[in-house]
């Protein structure tokens, strides 16, 4: 079936709703009341309440945020690039102004060997940018069912779109904008240079799509492009071999208010008010031109 979550919006309090300071701590109560069948006696209806506890976060929202799909396998990718993972987080939490990234992955290899080597190293990554990051290693086993997991070593991509769920419950409070850049591969770049500008665009509209553009990697001219490909390049090198740009972009990353947007797709939304809004691919009846704006490439692009 579809994946979906609810959001509950309730009153907070006269106090808080007269100006008063908002408390740090708040216990709530929520109930929930099960039909005769599922809950008490045949026939009678029964409240079940679930205690809950709110802490009060004071911080700006992020601007913008990145969720990746779960990868997998790091060391073929190292081998042919390998500086790729760590060029790719550079550019998008340093060069381009990203602030945060959810990192997702099937087999645990984007984290090291050890637990502790995965926290140094995704420390030490980060530490050369402005922003940060959560990363969520074999994310099939976080799930639960044994059966997604064995299902990951054939197809790692079967988990996906509750990867993207996990990221937009999270972000829900926390930030403006989610781009679902999916793996090292695609560069989200601003031309323009900011990416305060080129989001400032986009304001009161909860759904876009950035389009992409195709890269052909290789080295030197674009005669050498059939040539093999160097495995022990310097950093900077996935970017700097991109010698040759498709002219057709197509619509291919969505960028989402996590607000707006109850569950996503690798290129996709749900909208909270169950409007279906595909990126160009398969535009669902009733998804209009205000509701989904393709970007223009002279504000956002990805190099795919």
């Amino acid at each position: 079936g579809e994946l979906r979550h609810d959001f509950v919006r309730c009153s907070m309090g006269t106090e808080v709703a007269r100006g008063q300071p908002a408390p740090s701590h708040l216990l709530m109560e929520l109930g929930f009341l099960l039909p005769g069948e599922q809950g008490g006696r045949q026939g009678e209806d029964e409240l079940s309440i679930l205690p809950l506890e709110l802490c009060l976060v004071e911080r700006p929202r992020f601007r913008l945020s990145l969720c990746t799909q779960p990868l997998y396998n790091l060391e073929l990718l190292r081998h042919e690039w390998p500086s790729a993972l760590e060029d790719w987080l550079a550019h998008h939490l340093g060069v381009l102004g990203a602030d945060h990234m959810e990192v997702y992955d099937v087999d645990g290899s984007f984290g090291g060997r050890r637990e502790e080597e995965a926290q140094e190293w995704w420390e030490r990554v980060v530490a050369r940018t402005n922003g940060s990051m959560a990363y969520h290693a074999r994310w099939p086993v976080t799930l639960g069912p044994e059966a997604l997991t064995r299902l990951s070593v054939k197809h790692p991509l079967c988990t996906e779109t509750f990867a993207y769920a996990h990221c937009l419950v999270t972000h829900h409070a926390l930030s403006e904008w989610i781009a679902l850049v999916h793996a090292a591969d695609e560069y989200l770049l601003a031309p323009s240079g900011s990416l305060s500008r080129a989001l400032a665009k986009l304001d009161r509209r909860p759904f876009a799509v950035v389009q992409a553009v195709n890269a052909v990697s290789g080295r030197g001219s674009v005669r050498s492009l059939a040539a093999p490909v160097a495995t022990h390049l310097g950093r900077g090198a996935v970017l700097e071999a991109a010698q040759l740009f498709g002219r057709r972009p197509y619509p291919h990353v969505p960028l989402l208010d996590p607000r707006a947007c109850l569950c996503a797709g690798p290129h996709g939304c749900a909208a909270a008010d169950a409007v279906a809004l595909a990126t160009g691919r398969a535009r669902a009846d009733g998804a209009s031109a205000e509701e989904l704006l393709v970007v223009d490439t002279a504000t956002l692009i990805v190099h795919h």
